[in-house]
């Protein structure tokens, strides 16, 4: 029972990671289409937020069939618990770059790049922000279970969670 749960938990970690490269790609089109004032590039994007989409789905779905069939607690409960708001923010990440691209395609003639830029800059920091604030949660979660600078193995740790700051 505990192999088919862990095989679960480590699907949710691959599908979190997927849907982590396409935010990652949803990003990158942005910018260069920004960049270079590639609208055909920029079209692009609302397809690719589709998908990031479905996999937000796909990944709440596994998180429920999760919490509901195998009843988690501790670090399990957490982790899953983690994995519904790091999709939500991802999710949150693929919109903003298809609003991003939806501004490049209309105003193609009279976008202040500067301006938008900025703008881009400014989301992306509050971002940034979330995700530091959320690994530092993750981060004082672990120190209370397993200690700043050993694991289970007796090994440090440090290095491992070297973001991770007091």
């Amino acid at each position: 029972m505990r192999n088919s749960f862990d095989e679960q938990l480590a699907s949710l970690n691959r599908e979190l990671i997927s849907m982590g490269g396409l935010c990652e790609n949803a990003i990158a089109r942005a910018a260069e289409a920004l960049t270079n004032g590639n609208t055909e590039l920029a079209k692009t994007l609302p397809e690719l937020s589709e998908a990031i989409d479905e996999k937000e789905r796909e990944i709440e779905g596994l998180c429920m069939k999760l919490l509901l069939q195998q009843q988690p607690v501790a670090r399990d409960l957490r982790t899953i618990s983690s994995a519904l708001k790091m999709v939500t923010d991802m999710e949150r990440v693929g919109h903003q770059a298809a609003d991003i691209a939806e501004i490049i395609v209309i105003e193609e003639n009279h976008l202040d790049r500067a301006l938008l830029l900025h703008y881009c800059a400014k989301l992306l920091y509050c971002h940034l922000e979330a995700a530091i604030a959320t690994e530092h949660a993750y981060c004082a979660v672990w120190r209370a279970e397993c200690g700043a600078d050993s694991g289970r193995d007796g090994k440090s740790h440090r290095s491992a969670t070297s973001t991770c700051h007091d």
